[in-house]
């Protein structure tokens, strides 16, 4: 695989209409999940892709794994489990403007039931590239076992080890984000993280270059901080850049961040710096906001090849062979 991930894949349910959810009468299904909204775009764009995660022995469950195999992801190290649900979110759109907000019904969910044991060390070795997020590390305290495994057998075995906080309310370890999260950083070496979530763990910073120097300080050489319609900034060894929105308009925001990680690192494993990178990752996420869904409008090469450098085009083109 050139990118394997380990993570929870959800199955969200999607207004017919803006408005409060109790007005909407009826939902479209669609698949989601951080992990598999960055493997979707990374094999959409032609990468090799492969997940590591738990799912439901139902008809939901069955949905993910044949969204996830029509998308070109692999999912040989997907298990069924018997005796737990796939979890699901709502999408409320609002009617005035304001950014979409998801409704999570997770609890108990088969990937929080994720160990050690799910790790296949062969699997994970193999991958070129190995992405996590503080989701799937604070579903549960056996899915936090699983996620650091995971990192230290990718980072022992040479691979590109990735990890993106994306915090979210209401987990397991939500409340022990930093306890419990932090540590893991050693095992990285890129981060990909948002603004205000990285602040949350790191505490606050004079600037924004400071807030990368912290959390280099504790391990990744690489950091990107997210800053949704105020662009992205990156810390690579020395090196500082910073990188405009691809646009500032957006219909929905969910799932943007897991869309940048699939171009930023699909261009970087491209051979791109990575102020390039950022550029990539940013039309990503900007495409990926038009819609209501999470990874549906991730362009494809074709898609991306007019909006880019012809330098850039052409190393992003003969990725992969």
């Amino acid at each position: 695989m050139d990118i394997v991930g380990l993570g929870e894949p959800l199955v969200v349910l999607l207004p017919d209409r803006p408005g409060p959810l109790r007005s909407v009468p009826r939902f479209e299904r669609a698949l989601a999940g951080a992990e598999c909204n960055t493997l979707l775009g990374m094999a959409r764009l032609g990468g090799r892709c492969g997940l590591v995660s738990r799912v439901s022995d139902d008809e939901l469950g069955s949905f993910v794994l044949e969204t996830l195999r029509a998308g070109q992801v692999d999912v040989t190290h997907v298990r069924r489990d018997p005796d737990r649900t796939t979890g699901l979110y709502f999408k409320e759109v609002s009617a005035l403007g304001a950014d979409a907000k998801p409704l999570y019904y997770r609890g108990g969910s088969a990937a929080a039931a994720l160990g050690p044991d799910d790790v296949e060390r062969e699997y994970i070795q193999g991958a070129r590239v190995f992405i996590t997020t503080g989701i799937t590390a604070l579903l549960s305290e056996s899915a936090h076992e699983a996620a650091a495994q995971a990192l230290r057998l990718a980072r022992g075995a040479g691979a590109r080890v990735v990890f993106d906080p994306n915090l979210r309310p209401r987990l397991w370890g939500t409340d022990r984000a930093a306890e419990l999260l932090l540590p893991l950083l050693g095992e990285v070496d890129v981060y990909l993280g948002g603004e205000h979530e990285t602040r949350a763990l790191v505490g606050p910073q004079p600037s924004l270059r400071d807030l990368a120097l912290a959390v280099q300080a504790l391990g990744p050489r690489e950091v990107v901080i997210k800053r949704g319609k105020d662009g992205a900034a990156s810390l690579t060894d020395d090196a500082w850049a910073e990188q405009a929105p691809h646009r500032d308009w957006c219909r929905d925001s969910v799932g943007a961040g897991d869309a940048f990680n699939g171009g930023y690192l699909f261009a970087r494993e491209s051979g791109c710096e990575s102020d390039v990178a950022m550029g990539v990752g940013s039309i990503c996420a900007s495409a990926v906001c038009s819609s209501p869904g999470d990874f549906e409008t991730f362009p494809r090469m074709e898609d991306l090849r007019p909006l880019l450098d012809g330098d850039v085009a052409r190393l992003l083109g003969g990725a992969n062979g």
